[in-house]
């Protein structure tokens, strides 16, 4: 029986070695979030999502919270990408960046590693479907 801990993708003492892979969504659009929160878990895939990347990285210092398998960051809402994403690069975290035309122009983006970079528009099902395959 699953625990509320590992429900919720923390650490608990029910947390079982073979739990599904972890997606952390972070997006300030909160229809967005939900929708594609909805969607991954609906392919039984465990997913946290958070407002902002820096709600994010506080709880990668938290020793209650899993490290994700896969972190999707969206860039619309990020005030200040050339301190905020450098922070990500460093976790060495497996990312993907989200966001428009303009958003993934701005330097700092190609000055660092991601896993994958999605411009939009794209579908919420295809979105889904790539990081479905990210993680399995």
């Amino acid at each position: 029986m699953e625990d509320s801990f590992s429900a919720w993708g923390l650490r608990g003492e029910g947390a079982e070695a073979g739990s599904p892979p972890t997606i952390w969504l972070v997006s300030v659009n909160q229809w967005e979030r939900a929708l594609l929160r909805a969607e991954l878990l609906e392919r039984g895939l465990e997913v946290i999502g958070f407002v902002h990347p820096e709600h994010a990285l506080y709880a990668l210092s938290l020793p209650v919270y899993r490290r994700p398998d896969l972190m999707v960051v969206d860039l619309t809402g990020i005030i200040k990408p050339d301190v905020t994403l450098p922070l990500l690069a460093a976790t060495r975290l497996s990312v993907v960046l989200l966001g428009g035309q303009l958003q993934l122009r701005h330097p700092v983006v190609k000055q660092h590693r991601w896993r994958h970079i999605v411009a939009r528009p794209v579908r919420l099902g295809d979105l889904a479907d790539l990081l479905e395959r990210l993680v399995r």
